[in-house]
């Protein structure tokens, strides 16, 4: 994982917990986040989402687990640089389209639809 997304991640963390008032600063939050990343109960608390869902849990540690596709496709930039723009909802329909999400409250995902932005 990158860590731009680490640090994304950890901000917003940060604001849960200031305003559910779990804490009182963003120091204190902070060094909560990181107390509960370093001693592996975040990541047990992931394995606990994931298996309340119905998925196999064990995906962490083992990701042959994930089915693989028959149809992946790149797109790759011609030139170098940075992408600063995109169109979500181009993506989320295309996504739907392909399975991922939901068309209706309580229809079925395929978990194993997905995109990823490299670098």
């Amino acid at each position: 994982m990158s860590y731009d997304v680490i640090d994304v991640s950890k901000a917003l963390a940060v604001e849960l917990l200031l305003i559910s008032r779990i804490v009182e600063t963003k120091e204190a939050a902070l060094k909560l986040i990181n107390n509960v990343i370093e001693n592996g109960s975040a990541l047990e608390k992931f394995r606990e989402m994931i298996a309340f869902q119905g998925g196999n849990s064990r995906v962490i540690d083992d990701f042959s687990l994930f089915p693989e596709s028959k149809n992946t496709f790149s797109i790759t930039s011609k030139v170098e640089g940075y992408v600063t723009s995109l169109k979500a909802e181009a993506i989320g329909l295309a996504s739907m389209a392909l399975g991922a999400g939901r068309e209706t409250l309580g229809g079925p995902p395929n978990r194993f639809v997905y995109w990823y932005l490299f670098k």
